[in-house]
């Protein structure tokens, strides 16, 4: 029998792949896909619900899922948006399955983390989360109120905590995603430059199809009441992804124009995470994440209207 799944957040980045992953594999499971109506993918086989005024406990009670998977999440700069969505939206969705058999698993984010020291890398899920942005500290108000609902109720709760994706559809507000938008717009409308802001810091990239792979198996393996990372387990400079897609594009890095005007206020250096945990559901080896990698930065530059030379 497949395993029923309700996917929320199928409209998004992360649920559109999600969505696409457990759909490729039909003899296993069955998605009810949950989006919103501004959501414009996939049309035909989401249900628009709004989640913000929907009562959690009809939705849940009429589709009747084994697993709740919830991709909903807001990265804003308004505080209040960000702990409405991020904690508690995901709050209402562990009081709802308490008394039930329902796994629910949530994702969280290395923002958690905050400023980290470089000799403590690669971090492992117990590193102290130490948030320095409204969204890095609403996430880490969703993993307290996990560890509350499963001490106090036994719930089957676990925390897909991801680090940094890459692949076909990435918000714009994200740096491969605007830097894939903005290489499209040069390409289109000519230019000789491309004013950026820090390009030092690294961060640990990885496939958004990868990830799924990864969110797959923390659902079918992974323990309640635990945190997984999901990422690649190095990092690289923000430079050298700038400069990889521009040569995908056809173009110089010479058109790069670093501005102190875009730089951020606080900008941590580098962090990755430990793969060690994750690599006990699921294990990947590095060449494939790094074919991956390449397959869905190339996607990403494409769903942006990139020509690849």
């Amino acid at each position: 029998m497949k395993q029923k799944i309700l996917l929320l957040g199928a409209g998004g980045f992360l649920g559109r792949h999600l969505c696409d992953y457990f759909l490729s594999q039909e003899r296993e499971y069955d998605v009810v896909e949950i989006g919103s109506e501004k959501d414009a993918f996939p049309p035909d086989r989401t249900i628009c619900i709004d989640t913000a005024e929907h009562d959690i406990a009809r939705m849940i009670e009429h589709f009747s899922p084994e697993v709740i998977i919830n991709t909903i999440g807001a990265f804003s700069r308004v505080p209040k948006e960000c702990f409405d969505v991020n904690a508690f939206f995901a709050r209402s969705l562990m009081h709802a399955i308490k008394d039930t058999a329902i796994q629910l698993v949530l994702i969280g984010s290395a923002a958690e983390y905050g400023m980290v020291k470089e000799q403590l890398m690669p971090l492992d899920e117990h590193h102290p989360l130490n948030p320095v942005s409204d969204y890095g500290i609403s996430k880490a108000a969703q993993r307290f109120y996990m560890n509350a609902y499963h001490m106090s109720n036994g719930s089957d709760i676990r925390l897909a905590r991801i680090f940094n994706l890459v692949g076909a559809g990435l918000s714009t507000k994200l740096a491969p995603g605007g830097f894939a938008e903005r290489i499209a717009k040069l390409q289109k409308e000519g230019g000789t430059s491309m004013h950026v802001g820090n390009l030092k810091p690294k961060r640990d990239y990885l496939s958004v199809h990868l990830a799924c792979r990864m969110i797959e198996a923390i659902m079918a393996k992974g323990a309640a009441g635990e945190v997984y990372h999901v990422c690649s387990g190095y990092s690289i400079p923000i430079e050298s992804l700038v400069t990889d897609m521009l040569g995908r594009a056809g173009m110089s890095d010479s058109i790069l124009e670093v501005d102190e005007i875009l730089f951020k206020g606080f900008d941590i250096p580098d962090i990755y995470g430990s793969t060690e945990k994750i690599a006990a559901l699921v294990e990947i080896p590095r060449a494939e994440m790094e074919l991956a990698y390449t397959e869905d930065l190339t996607a990403l530059l494409k769903g942006a209207g990139v020509e690849i030379a």
